[in-house]
């Protein structure tokens, strides 16, 4: 519960009554990502979760570059959304 948040093993802690909700909240927010981004973090999570942060960060721009290198669709994502942070524009 709280106790799990405070010590940064939990992001959020939620009574019982609310849990399956909640649960339900976050899954929401995940169906519509693609699985092969989706299996990139995990990746990233799982290789570099006991790495230096230097190291870990690394792990983490590999999986990335590999990502949007090999996946179309992944490319033309962050290109699109590199342009809406500039404020629009050409690719």
């Amino acid at each position: 519960g709280r106790e799990a948040v405070e010590y940064g093993l939990a992001l959020k802690s939620v009574p019982q009554a609310i849990l399956a909700q909640e649960t339900e909240t976050i899954l929401n927010g995940l169906r519509d990502k693609p699985r092969a981004a989706l299996a990139a973090v995990k990746r990233t999570i799982h290789r570099a979760r006991y790495l230096p942060i230097t190291e870990g960060v690394e792990a983490e721009i590999e999986e990335f570059m590999g990502y949007t290198r090999n996946l179309p669709y992944a490319r033309e994502g962050f290109r699109a959304s590199r342009l809406a942070v500039r404020g629009g524009g050409q690719a």
